[in-house]
């Protein structure tokens, strides 16, 4: 199940950084090879750019987002080599990686 979060962050250049920001999703994941493909179409759409965050995924989901990786705007996959549930060290793993003042954040655990 993947659960969209939206979450808005202003920093004190917040309405300099307006004029150039961008919406990017970020996408903590492992195993989503069933979801990840419908998932990264629909946040393209509202997204200028997406993160995503594998946590050492053993299916297809890693070959399914680098084969999309243009289509959907996939700019950055961080790839966490060994299992370990920290949803709050991965959610700050995707926010240091962020390029921009918004984004929204998927999260499926």
């Amino acid at each position: 199940m993947i659960l969209l979060l939206l979450l808005f962050f202003s920093s004190p250049l917040f309405a300099a950084e307006m004029s150039k920001s961008k919406i990017i999703g970020l996408i903590p994941m492992r195993n989503e090879e069933i979801m990840i493909e419908q998932c990264l179409r629909g946040l393209s759409r509202i997204t200028d750019a997406i993160i995503i965050l594998n946590d050492a995924s053993t299916d297809n989901s890693v070959a399914i987002i680098e084969y999309l990786a243009k289509e959907c705007n996939v700019i950055e996959i961080i790839h966490k080599k060994e299992w370990y549930r920290d949803e709050p060290g991965d959610r700050n793993a995707l926010l240091k990686c962020r390029h921009s003042p918004w984004w929204y954040s998927f999260c499926s655990y």
